[in-house]
């Protein structure tokens, strides 16, 4: 579904005082054409660290509608702080004026709406020459005020750390609204610049922080200038609708293959990333991060792709020179605490994630991951509250609902499953696993005809993206759904037709062979194809949990177990093996070791036991 009411709100961060607002959507505005968020109440707050807040009422102007840019000025009315605001109006004029140059677009009428707000500003003397500045965000954007900052020595004087909050109230609620790119952590001369955006009942909260990370020369922040203008100009953020529907010339126009600055790259890497481009998105951060080693940003981005992706060695090498703790930016401590849930270091990545929240309070991936170390911990009441946590500060969260969906299914939780399996759907229609998790709820909590209308949309999602009469991987996906949903003829036969046109691939057989188990038909055939996986690639735990599965479902508990140990060895993570290997060890009258490897299993992952309902085994209680 198309939505020409895109909208990106920027705050240019400027020198001193300035206050300017940038607001670009995409694609243009037609000439008189109204756009219902400029009706809205819109209200920004900046604040520095240390000083003195006085209230600034202001009238906004609207002076340019179209061609992806509205710029607007800010005029500043009497509030009885009359030297200081002289002052500040003399230094916001000239900066704010450069923004509103442009001439109004062609037939397009000015509006005007009003804006409530209240900067507090650090009024401070600086220098050896005792001048006064106002401490604002983005004071050291501009060249002008870099010179006025600079001491006798070459060195800058009390640049302190700085926090900006703004806070836009979007139409009707919010509803439909949600955040497809949002946070950067940079680090550009000793300056680290973050941003976390979350949208939350309506509102859209940004927090930007500027820190000082070590003294700065009059080099460096000539070398950074560049740099620091870029952040400015890219200082935006995107809000656009849930089901929101790139067109091919805004992916042009935002994944432009020119070639770019280092910069340029980590942010088109974002924008990739946003729209589920990991492989192109890598290969952004990898390009940056060649021309620019010195740049935190691309190797801290794309350490967390490789860590989805389990390349744990190659991410490790990336972040070998990174130190996680208090004070090392929310980014960094993400990016090593999700290397070190990988290496099984839970309680570090606990400790970690937990400094990446502090860091930036908005960060919902922090969370989701905190969640998992929690679960490999035990301790489930935490993992669940960090989840629901990660949820509410991002509502289109897909992942985040996703293990909710999981989670509370696993507890019994009917409500909490049914609705986030819901929330799956409405945020992401177009994804598969939408679709199969709402289905799978729904099934198991009886509502067999709902769940039929769930299974029945995931399989025209398929057909309708599969174009080929030939195996491909929307036919290994399609058996994989058929799996779950009592679909097994149509899947053996399918799966054959794969086997037929890729014979050397051993997952196809072990795909078969848990379709008979899932089945409980043809037990001996079953057997037979897992025997063909393992021998195609005898290192791949997977295929010998399916045959214990095919065992376990003989009754032959002794030599399930057997498989399970095998499988466990090549795949530690395997969380249904551990489960499967409690079961067949209770049936064989050892309790004790049934109930540590179903504990083990819960800790690896909580919802093991919804996962085997899903392929139609209820493990006892």
């Amino acid at each position: 579904m198309k939505w020409t009411n895109l909208i990106a709100i920027a705050i240019a961060l400027s020198s001193g005082a300035e206050i300017a607002v940038i607001a670009r959507e995409t694609p243009p505005a037609r000439a008189g054409q109204e756009h219902p968020f400029f009706d809205q109440d819109i209200r920004i707050m900046m604040d520095a660290s240390k000083g003195y807040s006085y209230p600034l009422p202001m009238t906004v102007h609207e002076t340019r509608r179209g061609e992806m840019a509205r710029m607007v000025r800010a005029e500043v009315q009497e509030s009885g702080k009359a030297a200081i605001l002289e002052n500040y109006r003399a230094r916001a004029a000239n900066m704010r004026f450069l923004h509103a140059t442009l001439d109004p677009g062609k037939g397009a009428k000015p509006s005007v709406f009003q804006m409530e707000g209240v900067v507090q500003m650090s009024w401070t003397a600086t220098a050896e020459n005792g001048a006064e500045r106002y401490n604002l965000i983005g004071d050291v954007v501009r060249n002008v005020d870099l010179q006025a900052l600079l001491q006798e020595d070459g060195t800058v004087g009390d640049l302190r750390d700085m926090r900006m909050s703004q806070t836009i109230i979007l139409p009707n609620g919010g509803e439909g609204f949600t955040i497809t790119g949002q946070d950067y952590d940079v680090t550009i001369a000793g300056l680290r610049f973050t941003r976390n955006v979350t949208l939350n009942e309506g509102r859209v909260t940004a927090v930007t922080t500027r820190r000082q990370i070590r003294r700065l020369t009059r080099a460096d922040l000539l070398i950074a200038q560049p740099d620091l203008e870029r952040l400015k100009e890219n200082d935006a953020f995107v809000v656009a609708p849930v089901n929101y529907v790139w067109s091919e010339e805004e992916k042009a126009l935002l994944l432009s293959e020119e070639p770019l600055t280092p910069y340029g790259y980590v942010m088109r890497g974002i924008v990739r990333d946003w729209n589920n481009d990991t492989d192109g998105a890598a290969a952004d951060f990898r390009l940056a991060h060649e021309r620019d080693p010195e740049m935190t940003d691309a190797p801290l981005r794309l350490s967390l792709i490789l860590l989805e992706k389990d390349n744990v060695e190659e991410a490790e090498k990336l972040l070998s020179g990174f130190e996680g703790g208090e004070g090392a930016g929310y980014l960094t401590n993400l990016a090593l605490g999700q290397l070190a849930l990988k290496k099984g270091k839970f309680q570090e990545a606990v400790t970690l994630l937990t400094e990446s929240i502090e860091e930036q309070e908005g960060n919902s991936s922090s969370y989701v991951s905190r969640a998992r170390a929690h679960m490999q911990l035990g301790n489930f009441q935490a993992m669940l509250a960090d989840t629901e946590r990660a949820v509410a500060i991002q509502p289109a969260f897909w992942m985040g609902w996703y293990d909710l969906a999981r989670f509370k299914a696993a507890k019994g939780d009917r409500a909490g499953a049914l609705e986030a399996a819901g929330k799956l759907v409405e945020i992401a229609p177009e994804t598969f696993d939408s679709w199969m998790m709402q289905a799978a709820v729904l099934r198991d909590f009886g509502e067999k005809t709902e769940a039929q209308k769930s299974i029945e949309k995931l399989f025209a999602l398929i057909d309708a993206q599969d174009s080929s009469p030939d195996w491909d991987d929307y036919d290994s996906t399609r058996t994989a759904y058929m799996l779950y949903f009592d679909r097994i003829p149509e899947a053996i036969a399918l799966l054959g037709k794969g086997i037929a046109a890729k014979s050397g691939d051993f997952d196809l057989y072990n795909q078969r062979c848990l379709a008979r188990a899932v089945a409980n038909i043809e037990l001996d055939l079953a057997l037979r194809d897992c025997d063909r996986g393992i021998a195609l690639s005898p290192g791949s735990g997977e295929v010998y949990d399916s045959r214990a599965f095919v065992k376990f479902k003989q009754g032959r508990y002794a030599e399930a177990i057997a498989d399970l140990d095998m499988a466990l060895s090549l795949n530690p993570n395997l969380a249904e093996s551990l489960y499967m290997r409690g079961e067949a060890q209770r049936r064989l009258g050892n309790e004790k070791g049934a109930r540590a490897d179903r504990d083990a299993a819960l800790r690896k992952d909580y919802a093991v036991p919804f996962t085997l309902r899903i392929f139609g085994y209820t493990p006892e209680k």
